[in-house]
């Protein structure tokens, strides 16, 4: 039976720096940690907690993992997402795939992540695109996929055409809440319209009535 590791990579600094027009940097390291919150605590209540890492240098990213009842893994330093996968992988050396979600999808729930994995059972790789298309947002691939990892400029097409050139039968998921992240002032103002009932949205909520 194929085997799944779910990996968060945390950055340990910039925390939400596009955020500067409208959160000072205190406010934005808020968000950034509550947005973590939000994300394991979708894991967890999709039964995924004892199958999960976060990747960060940040020890209060670790506390929260710990916290969740997720294991983490300590960078040194904020070397890319690329990397902190590829340390990830390694250090969950007996996973068949994995499955990266970033620390900023504000929206996710557990139904979200266990879609993702039924879709997995008849395709080889999972992606689903920023909301601009030109990032990758959550990504569930094979391990041999891992030295195509792309989290850079353009990562959705990239991993898009490593995955054609590899043969592997592709899904492309949109739903909403694994297409959508919080990266702009933009981000943040749909955000906190929709009056989520999260720690993230009730803090976004705050900040804007004060």
């Amino acid at each position: 039976m194929m085997t799944t590791a779910v990996l968060v990579p945390f950055k340990g600094d910039r925390y939400k720096s596009r955020l500067a027009p409208v959160l000072d940097a205190e406010q934005r390291k808020q968000f950034a940690y509550l947005l973590l919150e939000s994300v394991l605590g979708a894991i967890a209540e999709a039964g995924l907690r004892r199958d999960s890492c976060v990747i960060s240098p940040d020890p209060e990213a670790w506390a929260r993992a710990s916290s969740a009842g997720v294991s983490y893994l300590r960078e040194r330093a904020d070397a890319g997402v690329n990397a902190a996968v590829r340390r990830g992988m390694r250090r969950l050396a007996n996973r068949d795939s994995f499955m990266v979600l970033p620390s900023d999808l504000a929206l996710l729930t557990a139904p979200d992540i266990k879609h993702a994995m039924r879709m997995g059972r008849d395709t080889s790789l999972v992606i689903a695109p920023s909301s601009s298309f030109n990032g990758t947002n959550l990504l569930m691939f094979p391990r041999r996929f891992g030295r195509f990892l792309s989290y850079d400029n353009n990562s959705f097409w990239n991993h898009l055409d490593a995955a054609a050139s590899l043969g592997l039968r592709t899904t492309v998921v949109t739903r909403k809440a694994l297409v959508f992240d919080v990266d702009t002032p933009q981000d943040a103002a749909e955000f906190a319209d929709l009056h989520t009932n999260t720690r993230a949205g009730r803090f976004l909520g705050r900040l804007r009535s004060a």
